[in-house]
């Protein structure tokens, strides 16, 4: 719902907003406000909105600009409106849930519902993190077994295929997996006149049950999708020797649609077998927010938005394994990144560094296991080379060598960077990998890691030195490369937020022969310049332009490139995914194309644009990109003064004075030496950077600059984790303001 303040305090109007004629005057607007709110269809609700009106009135009553008036008073008629087709519409929708039924406009918009529950339940579900889909009736042997009405063959059949897949948990019996299922809908499901589109087995792969568990756990639902008749049921199957959780989905759903009402039905009710009595939360958070939402989304005539990038994926993680990346995620964050927590030397947060490096690991390092497992004949499983340019402080490749050491013999993992960092030292002494592994023996989660043996073999090198393109000789002999054309089944290279080496991965990996490549592109760099937005390249910003434009790159360089997104805490959490699929061209193409572009680059010609790449300096990796704090302080205490100069207590009296409205960027810049504007220019930051780094004493709205009011509400909105730092700092307005701190001490959330 709209947050209530927004009822009256949204500036701008939309032109075509019809304003009632009891709503003219302020006087006018709050009767009408206040019998509209009347008509909400909840008592609670209406005294809700009710409230809120009386409370943004009193804040507006001093309001005397007209202008402002008149746009106050357009807004406020629009947002009622919006308040009341919203709350109806949710009203109704939990009428229609109660009555079984809603209305659907065609059969695309229910099936659609749907899927995106059962595809991506983590978006309505609670403790639900992702699915995957363990078999499907896709399968001959599966669609055979049907056509011959057998479910004891279908059943021996389906857990034969899960077991020897690695996919089941090995206390389930063919016994438990067949019994969990209500025998006479299995039979209504198996009728000569039946017919059967899709049947699908789906893991629901879910958060630990609670702090002290370090892995996850998981649940399984069977899905029928009879797309001729409109008729959806899902039912969970669960073994004896499983405990579920009240948060696991082991509920019956059943959704019907009829084609001649264009109505749709869904009926949901807990698990009728032995675990019964353990369900009822689980069906009352379906009840209440789950089955009203999918109803929603069947409602809405919404038109589905075509992706930004036209090789990205449209469901986040599609060539992993969800199990296998949830448990490398929980295997890594339980184990080594505990360890990485309590060394840590850097300057930065390590909680962002940590967490964004778990998740980006944990998708590399399932993607190759998916990539090197025993149903890809094609490659290696037992040797893993990773070469990470620019591994930057090198969590990620420390986390890749503990992961993937537990299930090949061989790991090979080399980091290079600009610049030596104080964590690396320490990286290089720490091991997790037993306690991960008695971890794994512990709660009998698949898949097993290998067992110790004296063959195993681990390496974890970190490097200082600029990476060139056209120099790796070295790099050639120590990864074995071999002269045939063949690519090499286990290395991949790795380019997170590499900047200026990103265009030359492709290039590199194709000199190596590489299996693959993983990038997460941040900074845009072409080939020797800062990248330059291409009108030949697709992409609706400079960001989506340079992902489409590397992956042309990939192309030239016989890579099949795909865009995946990333389940990381990071606004760039677009990966390209590169894999080899060097087999389309004509032999020598690829080797040609890399000696032409290594030749460029040695040539030296001034002509040459690609002769003109510079890499990266240590000198410019030392740079502090932040500002120095003493001109940073004079800069603020020259905006704060601009602020405040103009009170005079005979003026504004005892009224604690809040500063100029009317104070413009442009106004600071005029006053600020020419010592800090060069300041400001040299170290990429400006104004508004300045001014969000202070946002406890400054606001902006759009080119002014206010002060911004201390509250006494914020030491009761700090988190717990952050109260220990209330209180550390002095109190800007205490020393600063002509008046002081408006707050007393007790409720001041700096010292005074």
């Amino acid at each position: 719902m709209v947050q209530a303040t927004k009822l009256l305090l949204l500036a701008n109007a939309s032109s075509g907003t019809v304003i009632p004629k009891a709503a003219y005057s302020p006087k006018g607007l709050y009767k009408y406000l206040i019998r509209q709110c009347q008509k909400l269809p909840h008592e609670e609700i209406s005294a809700y909105y009710k409230h809120h009106v009386r409370q943004s009135f009193n804040q507006h009553a001093d309001e005397s600009d007209p202008e402002r008036v008149d746009q106050i008073i357009n807004q406020a008629v629009k947002d009622i409106d919006w308040v009341l087709k919203k709350v109806t519409f949710y009203i109704l929708s939990t009428i229609h849930h109660r009555n079984s039924e809603v209305k659907v406009l065609t059969p695309f918009k229910f099936f659609h519902a749907l899927s995106t529950l059962t595809s991506r339940p983590e978006l309505v579900i609670p403790h639900v993190r992702s699915t995957d889909i363990e078999w499907s009736s896709i399968d001959p042997e599966i669609t055979k077994c049907y056509n011959n009405h057998n479910t004891s063959n279908v059943f021996d059949y389906l857990y034969s295929a899960i077991y020897h897949n690695g996919k089941c948990e090995p206390s389930m019996h063919v016994a438990e997996f067949s019994g969990s299922l209500q025998e006479e809908t299995i039979n209504s499901w198996l009728l000569p006149n039946s017919e059967i589109k899709r049947v699908e087995l789906k893991r629901f792969i879910h958060h630990r049950p609670n702090k002290e568990s370090k892995l996850g756990w998981s649940s399984k639902v069977l899905e029928r999708w009879d797309f001729d008749n409109g008729t959806v049921e899902i039912l969970p199957i669960l073994g004896q020797s499983q405990k579920p959780l009240p948060q696991a989905p082991f509920v019956t759903l059943i959704a019907k649609y009829s084609s001649n009402d264009k109505l749709a039905s869904i009926t949901v009710t807990p698990y009728l077998g032995p675990l019964e009595t353990e369900t009822d939360e689980t069906f009352q958070i379906f009840k209440r927010s789950v089955v009203p939402k999918v109803l929603e989304w069947m409602s809405n005539a919404y038109v589905v938005d075509p992706p930004k990038l036209s090789r990205l994926r449209a469901r986040p993680h599609s060539f992993v394994s969800n199990s296998i990346y949830w448990l490398f995620y929980d295997l890594i964050k339980s184990e080594p990144a505990e360890k990485v927590k309590s060394i840590w030397k850097e300057s930065t947060d390590p909680v962002k560094f940590i967490h964004e490096d778990i998740g980006i690991a944990s998708y590399i390092a399932s993607f190759i296991y998916g990539e090197t497992s025993l149903y890809r004949p094609n490659s290696n499983k037992d040797i893993v080379k990773i070469l990470d340019l620019g591994c930057g402080n090198g969590l990620l490749c420390f986390f890749l060598s503990q992961i993937l050491s537990l299930y090949s013999k061989d790991v090979n993992v080399v980091g290079f960077d600009i610049r030596k960092r104080r964590l690396w030292e320490d990286l290089q002494g720490l091991d997790s990998r037993q306690e991960m592994k008695d971890l794994l023996q512990s709660t009998m989660t698949l898949p097993k890691p290998l067992p110790d043996s004296k063959d195993n073999k681990v390496e974890f090198t970190l490097t200082e030195r600029a990476f060139l393109p056209h120099v790796m000789d070295d790099l050639i002999q120590d990864f074995g490369m071999a002269k045939e054309d063949s690519p090499q089944q286990s290395l991949w290279i790795i380019g997170n937020h590499s900047d200026e080496l990103t265009p030359w991965i492709p290039v590199v990996s194709r000199r190596l022969k590489a299996s693959g490549f993983f990038i997460i592109p941040c900074c845009p760099f072409d080939f020797y310049q800062k990248y330059q937005r291409r009108g030949d390249v697709p992409g609706s910003s400079l960001y989506y332009n340079y992902i489409e434009y590397t992956c042309t790159i990939g192309d030239k360089y016989g890579y099949q490139p795909t865009l995946e997104k990333l389940r990381i805490p990071s606004t760039k959490n677009i990966c390209l995914v590169g894999l080899d699929c060097s087999r389309r061209f004509e032999e020598g193409i690829l080797s040609a194309r890399v000696e032409d572009v290594i030749s460029q680059l040695n040539s030296g010609d001034q002509g040459n644009p690609l002769s003109k790449f510079v890499p990266r300096t240590v000198e410019s990796a030392m740079e502090n990109p932040v500002l120095e704090p003493r001109v940073a302080i004079a800069i603020v205490e020259k905006i704060f003064g601009l602020l405040v100069k103009p009170w005079n207590e005979t003026v504004h009296g005892d009224e604690w004075y809040t500063g100029r409205e009317d104070l413009t960027f442009a106004e600071i810049t005029n006053a600020l030496s020419i010592e800090e504007r060069e300041m400001l220019k040299g170290k990429g930051r400006g104004l508004r950077t300045l001014v969000k780094s202070n946002r406890h004493l400054l606001m902006m709205n759009g080119n002014i600059i206010k002060l911004r009011m201390p509250d006494a509400n914020d030491i009761g909105n700090v988190r717990t984790s952050s109260r220990d730092k209330i209180k550390s700092r002095d109190c800007y307005f205490k020393t600063n303001h002509p008046q002081g701190c408006p707050l007393p001490d007790n409720l001041c959330s700096y010292r005074h």
